[in-house]
């Protein structure tokens, strides 16, 4: 009798590590692999966000030094500012 019960609970270990084999490892493989590619994905997002805000961001930067510079010469050649000297 006692190699009955031996027998059995090594086949129940066996089949254990059968259903973590075959299901448990695959399961974690593909868990993995999903949590890989979607940190790169999101990383080229972010890079290409920062870089399209910071292009975006200059632009605007140089439109208003723009602006000013025209401002500042409008008001020193129209003779503005020398009459509020005078």
């Amino acid at each position: 009798m006692k190699t009955r019960g031996k027998r059995k609970s090594s086949l129940t270990y066996g089949m254990m590590g059968m259903l973590i084999l075959g299901l448990l490892v695959p399961l974690t493989i593909i868990a993995f692999s999903m949590v890989y590619m979607m940190s790169l994905t999101l990383g080229r997002q972010v890079e290409r966000t920062i870089v399209s805000s910071t292009e975006k961001a200059a632009e605007i930067c140089g439109i208003k030094l723009e602006e000013i510079w025209t401002a500042s010469k409008n008001a020193s050649y129209t003779g503005t500012i020398r009459e509020s000297y005078y």
